[in-house]
């Protein structure tokens, strides 16, 4: 008999763990409806996950746990208003790369006609309890009447409602408001091409 000596890098494998849930997350976050175990491992296989059913349940009695899932009886899970938020801050400084070019994207695929004013605009999708509507509302008011918003309107999607690749979340609310990247996609219509370089957010 040999002994071998193993190496077990827990940060790596705690990267794993969490690119494993926030995969899952992601799959109830698009899914207007609960989902069992067999169901999400199934969506999880397109995106690269070769996952078990045994350890999709392992992930999402963890997840419960932490109050970012909710378990619906036999109808499956639901993601909770903190895992929509977990999920959105999650891995920020990794998704600049992609951000940048679905600025491009989105910039390109706007068909805006700022004569006309009539076509499509790019929005930001803000997720707000229902509960916290009407105080989210009055803070919202005070920053259009500064002048930090693009423009003077803003759109309400409910529960259950899909707003490009997301879906609204039960007993939350979608407002939209027009993005900046709305310039960008004017000016390429006039033939300037736009590049942007910096993000950031306004404290006031």
């Amino acid at each position: 008999m040999r002994l071998c000596r193993c190496e077990f890098n827990l940060n790596e494998t705690s990267d794993k763990i969490e690119k494993k849930r926030l995969a899952i997350l992601s799959v109830l976050k698009d899914s207007s409806e609960p989902l069992g175990s067999q169901t999400i491992m199934e969506r999880l296989l397109p995106l690269h996950y070769d996952v078990s059913e045994r350890t999709v349940r392992f992930h999402l009695q963890a997840m419960d746990s932490d109050g970012l899932t909710e378990c619906i009886g036999r109808h499956g899970r639901v993601i909770t208003e903190k895992g929509a938020l977990e999920l959105s801050r999650a891995r920020v400084f990794e998704r600049v790369g992609f951000l940048a070019s679905r600025i491009d994207a989105m910039s390109c695929a706007m068909d805006f006609d700022i004569e006309r004013r009539t076509g499509s605009v790019v929005i930001n999708t803000s997720l707000v309890s229902q509960r916290e509507l009407l105080y989210s509302y009055h803070h919202m008011l005070g920053v259009f009447a500064a002048g930090f918003c693009m423009g003077r309107l803003l759109t309400m999607f409910m529960p259950g409602e899909r707003v490009g690749d997301l879906v609204v979340p039960k007993n939350m609310v979608g407002i939209g408001t027009v993005c900046s990247i709305t310039l960008n996609g004017i000016l390429l219509r006039h033939g300037i091409p736009v590049t942007s370089r910096f993000g950031g957010l306004l404290e006031y």
